[in-house]
């Protein structure tokens, strides 16, 4: 959930994934059909360990004519909330299926949302005879690319007519020794209508082209632009991605500490050293990671913008007046933000914990952070033992903290 904004994949393994064999005559499948581990083809990944050479390009589908032009048919899979403003927040419960579980650039989607990708994944299992495990992050991370690219792609005029979906979506089918009835069964399996697999597919196609349209143009691999778009985007969590994606990550220690590729499923990095500016401090000193060592450590990543880090903030200070006799500390970097905002929001919110500024960003997405507010914890020798994406609740960040004090 930035300039609450990225997430992590590595796109150039993406040919690696576990759909990548068999959906390889469909460009489309190998942005989204993804179960590797270094796989994360719709969240905005982590592209530093990316390589420079690109996917194995994917066969041409049926040539079809004239230009892209009109998908005109609104989308199940498309935002169904109006854009709203950034500190707007949703009075939606948060247990309910309109919740809303990422804003992206102030396009709200829902847990609704997430199902019907979840769901349509599985209908393509089942068309294709595989079995894949339920990952909710997963695919949160590709619905966030595929809706970053979505909004990319929409102001430019590039569109999929109805045509070129349906004869791909046959090309498909035939490379795959299948046809409508199998596809049928599939669906009814997987509880998936028909308009929804359709409206999920277009997607795949969409990210397939686009995506390569715009790499090819300026001359870089798909990843770096995802990279760009990634960047460029303000991706908050909302309120109903804790309990979507489990809430609390367990960071398995990973060997190599000079690598960063921390997910759900992959490792983080060991330690991850950083020096960053303080902004609530009059001597203008820096805050690195070697000054925290000796005490475990609740490190949030937040922005100013952010309204679910706002939710979060007073119990983050309210936390911090109660556990720092027992040597836990809070440190909250601010992310992509001006000095005089964040500043500002210190004053006004009375944070009395170290608030350091990533400028570019560079910390933030060395820790894979790329969606606010997103909070790491760390033990005393500053390993990254687990990760909370979205806003904590006060009894979550209690288990958290006790489980620090335990370490």
């Amino acid at each position: 959930m930035k300039s609450s904004t990225q997430w992590r994949t590595s796109t150039a393994t993406l040919a690696n994934s576990l759909f990548a064999g068999v959906l390889i005559l469909m460009g489309c499948a190998i942005y989204i059909l993804t179960q590797g581990n270094s796989t994360r083809a719709a969240m905005p990944l982590s592209i530093s360990q990316t390589p420079t050479s690109q996917p194995t390009p994917p066969v041409a589908l049926k040539a079809t004519t004239g230009s892209q032009l009109i998908r005109t048919q609104p989308s199940s899979i498309t935002p169904q909330a109006a854009r709203r403003g950034a500190n707007q927040q949703t009075s939606t419960p948060d247990d309910t299926p309109d919740a809303t579980i990422v804003e992206i650039n102030d396009i709200a989607l829902s847990k609704r949302t997430l199902q019907i990708v979840l769901d349509a994944d599985q209908a393509m299992a089942l068309l294709l005879n595989m079995t894949i495990a339920v990952d909710h992050t997963a695919a949160l991370e590709r619905l966030i690319n595929g809706e970053l690219v979505r909004q990319a792609a929409q102001p430019t005029g590039f569109r999929l007519a109805e045509a070129t979906i349906q004869q791909s979506l046959q090309a498909f089918l035939m490379a795959n020794q299948k046809d409508d009835a199998d596809l049928e069964r599939a669906l009814l399996g997987a509880s998936v209508t028909r308009a929804d697999f359709i409206d999920y597919f277009s997607r795949l196609l969409l990210i397939d082209r686009f995506v390569r349209k715009e790499a090819t143009q300026r001359k870089i691999t798909d990843a770096a632009y995802l990279q760009q778009l990634q960047q460029a985007a303000h991706i908050s969590f909302g309120p109903a991605a804790a309990s979507s994606l489990d809430g609390r990550v367990d960071i398995p220690r990973n060997p190599n500490p000079a690598i960063a590729t921390g997910t759900s499923t992959v490792a983080a990095s060991d330690v991850v050293p950083f020096a960053l500016p303080l902004l609530n401090d009059t001597l203008n000193q820096t805050l690195t990671l070697n000054s925290l060592l000796g005490h475990p450590t609740v490190l949030s990543f937040w922005t100013t913008w952010c309204p679910y880090c706002k939710k979060q903030l007073p119990l983050l200070v309210a936390a911090q007046a109660q556990y720092a006799q027992q040597g836990i500390q809070f440190v909250g970097i601010a992310v992509k933000d001006s000095p005089a905002s964040v500043q500002t929001y210190i004053a006004e919110n009375q944070i009395r914990y170290p608030i350091p500024l990533d400028a570019d960003g560079r910390v933030a997405n060395t820790y894979n952070v790329h969606g606010f507010p997103t909070t790491l914890f760390l033990d005393a020798q500053g390993h990254v033992v687990a990760r909370q994406i979205g806003a904590l609740s006060a009894e979550k960040l209690r288990e958290e903290i006790q489980q620090l004090l335990k370490n």
